[in-house]
């Protein structure tokens, strides 16, 4: 900022680059006084190289009322509290969804500027592909396929389990389970498990004898993913892969946790740092957790959000009754909670906790990727193409793994089918 000339040097580059129709000048305006500043230079700018302008708005929430939550979700996610003036903050209250009234009011002298956001916004288009076949692939001897090595390799594996001869009904589940899984089109999820496996027993990691529903498969106990003979304990295929229910397939594998990036390394380097990612946690702020941070963002003693969390009704199964439940006559657990609203409503300082709170309610702390579970390496998704290409990610720096944006479409670890 300051220098004009050298801002004029390098959209002149960047217009060069991408064409004149693509290179737009953007105006944004939140009342910032560093962005007033600049608006002027911007326009002059626009007018001397022909530059189209464009209106933007920077989207932080939805609303203008939840521009209080987010500050206080600042200061949670930062340790401050709101009278800290060191505490990380935006300098206004401007940054939600606003209406294309809005828009057109805020840039009524450029009303050029919103007909392009218009014109770049029908330019784009997003087509979502029900069904594609995004499963792994692996790389399989000469004058085989997928298909013909996983059913090789299950009996192979048969073969070792039964040294003495394979029983006839151990083979002919097997070959019925081969059939659902190549009709489902797993062959590669399958293969690629059995080898994450197979290189963590041969680089001595241990490896868990295999839980959950895949521990009925028997390909899974054939290619060394579980050590458990289904037939033999009576656990069904079923539950696990059905084919009336086509569902992706989620085999859970618990690797020595001290050996985790040894898994994770393996993995990359074999089958594309593009086609392997962690899978992305998102940490929602409960209600008695929102209770507390907003004491403490207050500057509340830790006595008040505890004495309120207190006052609440006990979890059921695992879930807290929300803020809203409390104050809804028609919620089921209502009349549990009178005791919180009598503090409510006769302590001046709860209200303000909880009226602070029931805006952090549900928002998301931080993100971050799936923590071990037990002794579990990470939850990991598999594409057979980049996944930057199949989901949404993101990254925590330069050396890391990818991440996906979004759980849905991918069964969880260890080694995860990714489906759109």
């Amino acid at each position: 900022m300051g220098n004009y000339e050298a801002a004029k040097r390098s959209a002149g580059n960047y217009r060069d680059i991408f064409g004149p129709e693509n290179f737009f000048c953007e105006l944004m305006d939140h009342g910032i006084a560093i962005e007033q500043r600049a608006q002027k230079d911007l326009i002059r700018l626009a007018r001397e190289m022909d530059l189209p302008l464009l209106a933007t708005n920077d989207l932080h929430y939805t609303s203008p009322e939840d521009a209080k939550a987010h500050e206080v979700l600042l200061c949670v996610q930062s340790g401050k509290t709101l009278a800290d003036p060191q505490r990380f903050k935006f300098d206004a209250q401007n940054f939600y969804l606003k209406s294309p009234a809005e828009m057109r009011e805020l840039w009524s002298d450029f009303p050029e500027a919103c007909d392009n956001t218009l014109a770049v916004a029908e330019r784009c288009e997003m087509t979502f592909h029900e069904g594609r076949d995004l499963m792994p692939r692996v790389p399989v001897p000469e004058g085989f396929t997928e298909e013909t090595w996983l059913r090789a390799e299950v009996h192979r594996g048969l073969s070792r389990r039964f040294p003495a001869g394979v029983p006839e009904g151990h083979t002919r589940q097997a070959d019925y389970e081969v059939d659902v899984i190549l009709a489902m089109g797993f062959p590669g999820y399958f293969l690629v498990t059995a080898d994450l496996c197979r290189y963590a027993k041969d680089s001595g990691i241990r490896v868990g004898p295999g839980r959950g529903s895949a521990a009925g498969s028997l390909v899974a106990y054939a290619l060394g993913i579980t050590d458990l003979d289904p037939i033999e304990h009576k656990l069904l295929f079923e539950r696990f892969l059905n084919p009336e229910r086509v569902s992706m397939p989620d085999i859970d594998l618990d690797f020595d946790e001290r050996r985790r990036g040894d898994m994770i390394r393996y993995a990359t380097e074999k089958y594309g740092e593009q086609r392997v990612a962690q899978i992305i946690t998102y940490g929602t702020i409960k209600a008695k957790a929102a209770v507390k941070d907003a004491a403490r963002v207050l500057g509340y003693p830790y006595a008040t959000g505890d004495k309120l969390t207190k006052a609440m009704p006990a979890a059921v199964m695992g879930k807290d009754i929300p803020l809203a439940g409390i104050f809804d006559p028609s919620h089921k657990r209502y009349g549990e909670a009178g005791e919180f609203r009598a503090l409510y409503e006769s302590d001046p300082d709860a209200k303000a906790v909880v009226d602070t709170a029931r805006g952090l309610e549900g928002l998301k702390r931080q993100w971050g990727c799936t923590p071990p579970a037990s002794s579990c390496a990470a939850s990991r998704c598999w594409t057979s193409s980049r996944s930057t290409a199949a989901i949404r990610t993101a990254r925590s720096s330069p050396s890391s793994t990818w991440v996906p944006a979004r759980r849905s479409g991918c069964s969880r670890w260890t080694s995860s089918a990714c489906a759109t």
